[in-house]
């Protein structure tokens, strides 16, 4: 259910942001990457380990790579937990994606 949550989110973010995802498939098509900056904000002020975090998002991830149609062994992710973020009553993950190509 967190999957497909994360894919229908993901799909919204990208339609109101028409984005032209055309660009990231042919960056991976081309040996490039994608780079993930993900923020996570807990919920509250319970003490996580930021591997957990990841670890936790792992079907998000899966959710996020089936709306971009790019399968997600070309994600390069770079967690961040915002410990002082609080985001009541759920958390939030806050997602930056960019791309690098093969030359760089």
């Amino acid at each position: 259910m967190y999957r497909y949550t994360c894919k229908v989110e993901s799909r919204k973010a990208i339609n109101q942001g028409k984005w032209d995802l055309e660009p990231l498939r042919d960056l991976v098509a081309t040996g490039g990457e994608i780079h993930v900056f993900l923020d996570f904000c807990p919920p509250d002020r319970r003490a996580r380990d930021d591997d957990n975090v990841v670890a936790a998002f792992k079907s998000g991830r899966d959710g996020l790579a089936d709306a971009l149609g790019i399968d997600d062994s070309h994600f390069r992710t770079h967690p961040f937990l915002k410990r002082d973020e609080i985001v009541k009553p759920l958390g939030e993950v806050r997602v930056v994606i960019t791309g690098k190509g093969p030359e760089a």
